[in-house]
């Protein structure tokens, strides 16, 4: 019998998430270090993207890290908790290596189809940043989800999550689905807010740079100051 889709948890946390470090100075290069030029660029930049959904950035006045992931539906490939075509959602984790993990184990998956890619070893700048979370969420580590962990920690079939995603947007109460990370080797926590009104804040906690090293199924990832952390797939 198919389990009802409703909060067993209201909880209040940070979680953290990692982006490809966007700078305008990558722009500014582009044209020649013309500052016209640069925000005409911008402007064509920002025209291309797909619109904010209506209310996410205006009425919360949330920074761009934050309400982006909600612009960019699952067009190409689909997510844990969204089928192809369904709204975006915002992926994040309760510790940093978990989000660390987590984009790890993409990057890996990317570069490994390429030959040329899987030998190629240069550094991507990320984005490590936290956030405060709130509201009505299903976590599917309690019960009664707890009692099939198997459906929603698969490594490729979404199908039970999909369905955990569709109902929670049919529900339009439940603001974030948690559950256990299946590329962190030690499973820890993740979160996928479904509605921007879950955030606390409009802006980040705090902000990090780290620089991620791929090779094959093997990722390093670097911060000044900090012992590097390997993931191995």
């Amino acid at each position: 019998m198919p389990i009802a889709v409703v909060a067993n948890s209201a909880p209040t946390f940070t979680a953290w998430r990692s982006v490809e470090s966007q700078t305008q100075g990558t722009t500014l290069r582009l044209v020649g270090n013309n500052l016209a030029k640069q925000d005409i660029l911008e402007q064509l930049l920002e025209s291309a993207k797909p619109p904010v959904p209506p209310g996410v950035e205006s009425d919360h006045k949330l920074h761009y890290l934050l309400f982006t992931p909600f612009r960019y539906a699952a067009c190409i490939r689909a997510t844990r908790f969204g089928a192809v075509g369904t709204a975006g959602i915002f992926y994040a984790a309760d510790q940093k290596i978990t989000a660390l993990a987590e984009i790890a184990y993409w990057k890996t998956q990317f570069t490994s189809v390429s030959e040329g890619l899987k030998r190629k070893n240069d550094g991507q700048q990320r984005t490590l940043f936290q956030v405060s979370l709130a509201g009505p969420a299903v976590d599917l580590r309690l019960p009664p989800f707890d009692a099939t962990p198997e459906d929603w920690n698969h490594p490729s079939n979404y199908s039970q999550t999909w369905e955990i995603g569709r109902k929670v947007r049919e529900a339009n109460t439940i603001d974030m689905v948690r559950y256990a990370s299946v590329r962190d080797p030690g499973h820890r926590g993740c979160v996928a807010v479904f509605h921007p009104r879950a955030f606390m804040c409009s802006s980040p906690l705090s902000q990090e740079s780290w620089t991620l090293y791929t090779q094959e199924n093997r990722a390093i990832l670097q911060r000044l100051g900090e012992k590097p952390i390997e993931f191995v797939f």
